[in-house]
């Protein structure tokens, strides 16, 4: 059964598209809500990438949407789930966003403009280090690719408190508890389910651990493991 939240946003986006606003960024499985509702409802739409592998997008019909892309400047170190856990901590919400992108070295966030004065009133410290919103050109993350670092790891199954205790070097026991606490996301929605089976494609993101891609199943070993290609978002 779809939740209220799911319900609410589709409607939602759809006024939006009727008089011709904008939608929040929308992550892809909202997308996959979203889009036959609209179809369905014969809305028209567009869709808006922020770069061309951008997996949060933007619906609008005719006016593209007005954005404001920032640096993110600190005088300390930050990692990108230090950059996340922080606008998260300050209540803003993950649809005002899209995704982060890191060029060397370098941090930019893009929001949508109309929330400038809010999300830089709130978003001023990431732990407890301030930090300096540079506003920079949209074009600065226009042709922005991921990168990644792969790892090779062979598992018995391809359940996901498996592949993640081999991953991230702990104990399955951990992997769990950190699922009770809402911190292990696969493919933007928080996972529950200890036994769950992971396959090519999916993406994981785990609070202080960082986000990764299944990226193939190479093949099965002589005792039956699976070798998985795992990629880890830079």
């Amino acid at each position: 059964m779809e939740n209220k939240e799911l319900k609410y946003l589709k409607e939602h986006v759809r006024e939006q598209l009727k008089k011709g606003v904008a939608s929040e960024f929308l992550e892809p499985h909202e997308l996959k809500i979203v889009i036959p509702f609209l179809n369905k409802t014969n809305t028209p739409y567009q869709i808006f990438h922020l770069f061309p592998e951008s997996e949060k997008v933007i619906l609008y019909h005719t006016q593209q949407p007005n954005l404001t892309c920032y640096q993110v400047v600190s005088k300390v170190p930050f990692r990108h789930q230090d950059l996340l856990g922080s606008i998260f901590s300050h209540q803003i919400s993950k649809n005002l966003f899209g995704d982060i992108v890191v060029l060397e070295g370098n941090f930019y966030i893009t929001i949508l403009s109309s929330m400038n004065d809010y999300f830089t009133s709130f978003f001023t410290t990431i732990g407890n280090q301030r930090i300096t919103l540079k506003e920079v050109p949209l074009e600065t993350v226009s042709s922005y690719q991921y990168q990644f670092t792969n790892k090779k790891i062979m598992v018995p199954s391809m359940r996901i408190d498996v592949v993640l205790a081999k991953l991230l070097g702990t104990s399955r026991r951990i992997v769990i508890e950190k699922m009770k606490v809402n911190e292990v996301v696969r493919n933007y929605e928080i996972v529950k389910n200890k036994a769950l089976e992971l396959k090519e494609g999916d993406t994981l993101s785990i609070r202080k651990y960082g986000k990764y891609r299944i990226d193939k199943i190479e093949g099965i070993t002589k005792k039956g493991n699976n070798i998985v290609v795992i990629k880890k978002y830079c």
